[in-house]
């Protein structure tokens, strides 16, 4: 689990849970947007599992991604430069947090001088959190400075990022979380949020797990910075980081994400290096830091590749089975570039348990969607549309998401083809 820390003491982090099938992450439940860039004020409703963005292309899907993900981290600065009002719910295991964020009036300095105009600082960004969760309830504001009468404390994610939604919580209910197995389960999952970055549809974080990125493990407790180590990575690593001469090596066997790279790819084996970077073996606290890492991937006739020698869909492929091992939720665009429908099929198992948000061009990720009831079929998609500059982001009505249930179980199977033809794709 995190620690909170003040400016005055070193920031650190104790391993968090590894975000994997079966530990409940964060959920995002509604956003509300009463302003922010073009978008038209609307409320969007979430499902637990599955949420598809449709729509052309220059709708917003990516810019809906982008702000999904800086919800769920409660990543102030995402905001930077921006006029907006916001307001969004979302649940930490059994707690509830009411979350709203805008910019507030800024802040005008009286002339002292006739001859010199008063001064105008930027408006800062607020934020107001309201909890529940059985406990009674527990209300605090605060910006991008800190959380009022708790300024400079900080708690790191997992991977580096900030989780303020982790030192809310702690705030919230100091005792409880850490005395109460229920209540456990919050920090954990207020841990992960941290993390949640989108996806995106080329090869970022390919090239941020590469030699040149931004993966480091450190002796140190916990990630070092924003070191993108995932909880598999210092699990694996973390015992041999002090004896390790100038380079340490696992075989993918040892590393889930690398395994499942390697079952689906065919490859006969593959490990993943890191470098030393910089030691001190001082007495008082010896320390190691580790980094630029590198993949070797064997094929059955004994022919080695290195990374930069994969395919792109091969490289997505990588990237996106690291990514489920530091996000959760998952939040990805057009998921299915340059992907097999065999891996479409593996990397969409892989979320399962998660709540997920899509956006994709490509049928074949909706047609790995199923709908029991048209409630389902109301809070799974939202319609990316324009008009004029406007972009309007909306659920199905009920009307769309009858429609299209009815259509859907009397026969016809694909997902998307009943998009089609309702004409709501």
């Amino acid at each position: 689990m995190l620690r909170a820390m003040s400016d005055a003491t070193p920031e650190t982090t104790t391993q968090a849970p590894d975000g994997g099938n079966g530990i409940p992450g964060p959920r995002l439940r509604r956003l509300k947007i009463n302003k922010f860039r073009n978008v038209r004020p609307t409320e969007l409703v979430f499902d637990d599992e599955w949420n598809v963005l449709l729509g052309k292309n220059g709708t917003g899907k990516t810019t809906l991604l982008e702000l999904i993900a800086a919800t769920i981290r409660a990543d102030l600065k995402a905001f930077e430069g921006l006029d907006y009002d916001l307001e969004a719910r979302l649940s930490f295991g059994p707690v509830e947090v009411k979350w709203s964020v805008k910019n507030s009036e800024p802040i005008i300095v009286p002339e002292r001088v006739e001859s010199l105009p008063a001064l105008e600082h930027s408006p800062q960004r607020r934020f107001r959190a309201e909890l529940s969760g059985g406990l009674g309830s527990s209300d605090m504001t605060g910006d991008e400075r800190g959380i009022d009468g708790h300024f400079g404390m900080r708690a790191r994610s997992r991977a580096g990022g900030y989780s303020l939604f982790y030192l809310i919580l702690l705030l919230g209910y100091p005792n409880l979380l850490i005395t109460q197995p229920r209540f456990r389960e919050s920090a954990e999952a207020a841990a992960m949020s941290g993390d949640v970055h989108r996806f995106d549809e080329i090869l970022t974080l390919f090239q941020q797990i590469g030699p040149n990125g931004d993966v480091t493990l450190s002796t140190l407790e916990g990630p070092f910075g924003r070191s993108l180590a995932s909880p598999e990575l210092v699990k694996v690593f973390g015992d041999s980081l002090q004896s390790a001469d100038e380079r340490i090596s696992v075989e993918h066997h040892n590393l889930p994400f690398l395994r499942r790279f390697v079952d689906l790819t065919g490859f006969s084996s593959a490990s993943l290096h890191l470098e030393l970077l910089q030691r001190d073996a001082s007495e008082k606290k010896p320390y190691a830091l580790f980094g630029r890492p590198s993949f070797l991937f064997r094929r059955h006739n004994g022919e080695e590749l290195r990374e930069q020698h994969l395919s792109f869909g091969q490289k997505r492929l990588l990237s996106f089975l690291y990514y489920l091992t530091i996000s959760n939720p998952v939040v990805a665009d057009e998921l299915v570039d340059g992907l097999h429908y065999d891996w479409i099929s593996a990397c969409v198992d892989a979320t399962r348990g998660r709540q997920k948000f899509f956006a994709s061009q490509n049928p074949l990720l909706v047609d790995h969607m199923g709908f029991k009831s048209r409630e389902a079929v109301k809070s799974r998609f939202i319609r990316c549309s324009l008009e004029g500059d406007e972009m309007i982001w909306q659920n199905f009505t009920d009307e769309e998401a009858d429609d299209f249930f009815v259509a859907y179980r009397t026969g016809i199977q694909a997902v998307s083809e009943v998009l089609r033809q309702k004409g709501l794709w």
